[in-house]
């Protein structure tokens, strides 16, 4: 009766620990999505954070610099527009070429 105990024992023992393993592995590969995921946000706001900026600073109702009171052209405008397409076309080159 005691051998068969000690029988079991055993074969609960590595059932436990076989168990543990696995639920740790699974924790890790969910760790790394998670983590993949971050990244990828990350990148995401490197990108349209500092062009919410510009947009948000250029588009409060208050007199904008560089620009005539008698004639109020839409150069500035497009310049503006240009760069943040710039930088974001070179944001997103930047972070292939790193294979972010």
């Amino acid at each position: 009766m005691s051998g068969s105990i000690y029988h079991c024992e055993r074969i609960l023992s590595r059932a436990n620990l076989n168990y543990m393993t696995r639920v740790n592995l699974e924790m890790t590969n969910s760790i790394h999505e998670t983590n993949d995921v971050v990244v990828k946000l990350t990148a995401v706001t490197v990108v349209f954070l500092p062009l919410n900026l510009v947009a948000g600073l250029w588009g409060m109702n208050v007199t904008v610099p560089g620009i005539a009171s008698q004639n109020p052209g839409v150069r500035n405008f497009f310049i503006i527009l240009g760069s943040m397409v710039v930088y974001a076309i070179v944001c997103v080159l930047v972070l292939r070429r790193v294979k972010f």
